[in-house]
Order: structure tokens, then sequence, then C-alpha cells
């Protein structure tokens, strides 16, 4: 009866300062890794490796993060593609949610941002209207560790998974 009881108490009980919500501050810095990315959009369905580089900066009571992803050996043949982008984010209306600062019209095929930070992860999505109206969401969940970040990476069409990149990136500059 007694284990019963504390069980009970244990769910009814604030959850340990640890549990809460990360701040913005712990996540600002600059972290750099790897990636391994898996999905039905890549050549004979191959692994492809990804060099990832993430900077997040408090801003204006929100913040801004920067990534970058260079892939070698892509879908679009031999050669290397680096891709950078950049979105500023201020609080939303509800505790631990962003807006993008910069408004967009998703029907004109601009991505719609937004984050939001849960236990010690950010995550920022992108929901995008396609030219023939299907949707696509993209996912970018970072979670701090004691070395830096965990990333995992997702992108839905129509709700089928197309790609997720696994990766780790470490701290190198506060």
């Amino acid at each position: 009866m007694i284990g019963w009881i504390g069980l009970l108490l244990a769910a009814l009980l604030p959850a340990p300062a640890e549990a809460q919500d990360a701040k913005i501050a712990e996540f600002a810095g600059t972290y750099q890794g790897s990636g391994v990315a898996e999905g039905r959009d890549n050549v004979y369905f191959t692994i492809v490796a990804r060099d990832l580089d993430v900077t997040v900066k408090p801003k204006d009571g929100g913040f801004e993060v920067t990534w970058t992803t260079i892939t070698q050996g892509t879908t679009r043949g031999q050669r290397v593609v680096r891709k950078t982008d950049t979105v500023s984010f201020v609080p939303g209306d509800k505790p631990n949610v962003f807006r993008a600062m910069t408004p967009v019209e998703p029907m004109a095929g601009a991505p719609y941002y937004w984050a939001r930070i849960g236990g010690r992860t950010m995550t920022v999505y992108a929901l995008t209207i396609t030219a023939s109206g299907a949707y696509e969401l993209t996912s970018w969940a970072r979670t701090l560790n004691p070395n830096g970040m965990d990333l995992v990476f997702r992108r839905l069409s129509d709700g089928e998974a197309v790609r997720t990149v696994r990766g780790k990136l470490v701290k190198v500059a506060p």
C-alpha cells in the first residue's frame, strides 16, 4: 500500500529543477559536428554523411539560429553542397513558444518558421506548401548534452518521412 502512495505522490509533486525547460541562454554558442542522413530521397537509398554547424544567439528577447549543412556525394552528383539558413525568433503568446520575426506567406512557397523549447530540447519547425498544394514539415530538434548538442532533423512530405538526419555537435565557442 505504501508503494502505491509513494507512486501517487511522485506523480503529483512538481518535477525536479533539472526537468524544467532550458533557457535560451543555455543554448547560446557555436556548435560543430557531423551527422548521417537516411531517406528515400538519397540515391539508391544510401546513407549520406553531413558536416553540421549551428550558432544560437539571444536576440531581442528571443534568439537567432544559423545553421550550415555541408554534404558530399548527394543525389545532386558528387559535388559539395553547402546550405546556410538564419532565422530570428521572438516570443509567442505561450511560454517557450517562439515565432519567426519575419512574417511570410506560406501559400507563396516561403517556409513558415516557429520554435519551442521543451526540457533540454529546442525544436525549430518549418512548414512549406508546395506548388502542388502538398505540405512539407521540417524539424530540427537540438537537445543539449554535457559536450554540446544532439540533433535530429526530420522532413515529412504530406505526412510521409522523406529524410532523417541524426548528428552530434560539440560546443566550440560560447
